[in-house]
């Protein structure tokens, strides 16, 4: 650690390599701190991507971005399993699930963030975690599991889209376990749907803002078999108490309103697919069609529960969610808005608008490819048979969110129906990425928190290309389009209009997490697609 901090950089990972493929089981890193800690990071520390730190000592950590527990995972779907944790039994050979209980102890756990993502994890011999964005976001996905007290500070705490977000505080021995959350501003809705939050312990107080946008929220057990929550992480080998006193204090917010509190307005959030147009895809690869979308509640139990009067549960309804659905034809036959998730292979058959990737650039099939029709199959290039899919990021003016959201669709063994579609990803994007970029386009000037290309098909959104080197010593032009002519000539930083009305202009990139961030010192070129061209 004094090497981390002598040596002044930015970025820290510390056991966050997980290989979910490993053989017999998958496995991460975990931590065992020996002594105490304190990290501060500029840019962004990521911890225990295995799901568990064990510490008997003072541990701190700091940094505008802090991602800690398993990486999140996609929505699962109904019928897929989920083992958090395994084992190998080297006797039958299979990999059961294997339950953690976590553990009190003299050690804290204090993580100070910007944005906080929680996800899977268990501490050891820790009687106190600390969680504190107060003015920013926690984000969950996963289950945390504390022998203690866990304390919650943010502007608001809400599941990613499709998630659970579990959050267990077990007795410390005669110590009751406790969740405090509090929250000190009221920020816009994310874009987030459908997920689920749930808090359990002895003692739950809430003074801040619990939010899971057309979701459900559970608080509290009141002892009743038939409601006892399962805990697919420490299972039996903890026990959970009833919880035997909740308060909402003045200010409190538990709401699953789809109604952002800032605007007045209902949020809009990519779910799913539409495959044929008739019927509607979820991001777990369900079919919803029939079954309808997220149940939407919110569920409160305790032997004591009180609330203030200044404290507020929302059920309102609000808000709204949509699936897209992309068809080839006289609009063109490439999906600029895909991202490829599958290698480029001489032996397999590609219809228009299939996406692949080839030396490291993703490419679109302009037309029906079977390679029984070739003596040599056409390899990824710029032809009749392959159009190159530039990099391209969304900007949604009017917003302020400062990192883009997270929601990718299921890929697992259960996914069928979405039909391969990764969902809205991009692995070229870092949490909290920003462009600065002069009035373009009908976009005013300013700075932008970068989305994954499929977020251009929100209302209002415009589509940043990025370009490589400056238009004046570069012979072509990199657009989404087929080629136009241009409006204006070209020049160094200067803006190029193209006949459909984007336009190129030169901008910066910059992280919005780090309230010490700077600009890159290097202006790059971007092409600024509008909306009525992206539609």
């Amino acid at each position: 650690m004094d090497r981390f901090a002598a040596g002044g950089f930015d970025f820290l990972d510390l056991g966050y390599k997980y290989f979910p493929n490993a053989s017999p089981i998958p496995y991460g890193g975990n931590l065992e701190f020996l002594e105490p800690v304190s990290v501060s990071a500029r840019g962004a520390v990521r911890l225990a991507a295995g799901g568990v730190i064990r510490s008997v000592f003072p541990v701190s950590i700091s940094a505008p971005y802090v991602a800690v527990g398993h990486e999140f995972r996609a929505p699962l779907n109904p019928a897929d399993p989920f083992q958090p944790f395994r084992e190998f039994n080297a006797g039958t050979g299979g990999t059961p699930l294997y339950n953690l209980a976590p553990t009190g102890g003299a050690g804290s756990l204090a993580i100070n963030a910007s944005l906080i993502d929680l996800g899977t994890l268990v501490t050891l011999g820790l009687s106190t975690a600390s969680f504190s964005a107060p003015s920013g976001d926690i984000r969950g996905n996963g289950i945390l599991n504390v022998a203690g007290t866990i304390n919650l500070a943010a502007s608001q705490i809400y599941p990613t889209t499709g998630a659970d977000f579990d959050i267990f505080a077990y007795d410390n021995g005669p110590a009751k376990g406790t969740i405090s959350v509090v929250s000190t501003s009221t920020p816009s809705l994310p874009l987030s749907a459908g997920g689920r939050m749930r808090m359990f312990a002895d003692t739950i107080n809430i003074a801040g803002n619990l939010r899971a946008p057309m979701g459900s929220i559970v608080l509290g057990w009141d002892g009743t078999a038939a409601s006892k929550p399962e805990n697919r992480v420490a299972g039996t080998k903890a026990d959970l108490v009833k919880t035997s006193s909740l308060s909402l204090s003045q200010g409190a917010v538990v709401s699953v309103s789809g109604i952002d509190p800032v605007s007045g307005k209902g949020i809009l959030v990519p779910y799913g697919i539409s495959p044929d147009g008739l019927s509607w895809i979820d991001p777990r690869g369900v079919d919803v069609t029939v079954s309808g979308l997220p149940e939407r509640g919110i569920s409160i139990a305790a032997e004591n529960v009180s609330m203030d009067s200044g404290a507020t549960i929302d059920l309102r309804g609000g808000g709204d969610l949509f699936a897209y659905r992309w068809v080839p034809g006289v609009g063109g036959s490439s999906d600029l808005l895909g991202t490829a998730t599958l290698a480029w292979s001489a032996n397999a058959e590609y219809n228009p608008g299939d996406l692949v990737l080839h030396g490291g650039k993703t490419w679109s099939a302009r037309r029906d490819l079977n390679p029984t029709d070739f003596t040599a199959s056409p390899e990824p290039s710029e032809s009749i048979y392959w159009s190159l899919v530039p990099e391209s990021y969304a900007v949604l003016p009017g917003t302020s969110y400062a990192f883009s959201p997270f929601n990718p669709f299921n890929s697992g063994v259960n996914s069928g129906n979405l039909g391969g579609d990764p969902g809205y990803v991009s692995s070229n994007l870092r949490v909290g990425e920003q462009v600065n970029l002069p009035s373009s386009s009908g976009l005013p000037a300013g700075s932008y928190t970068l989305l994954p290309r499929r977020y251009a098909l929100l209302p209002g959104a415009y589509l940043v290309v990025p370009q490589s080197g400056s238009l004046a010593s570069t012979g072509s032009v990199r657009t989404t389009r087929s080629p136009g002519a241009l409006k204006t000539t070209s020049a160094n930083n200067r803006a190029v209009e193209m006949q459909e009305g984007s336009q190129f202009v030169s901008g910066q990139t910059q992280n919005g997490l780090s309230p010490t961030a700077e600009s890159s010192a290097i202006f790059s070129r971007f092409e600024v697609v509008p909306p009525s061209v992206v539609e």
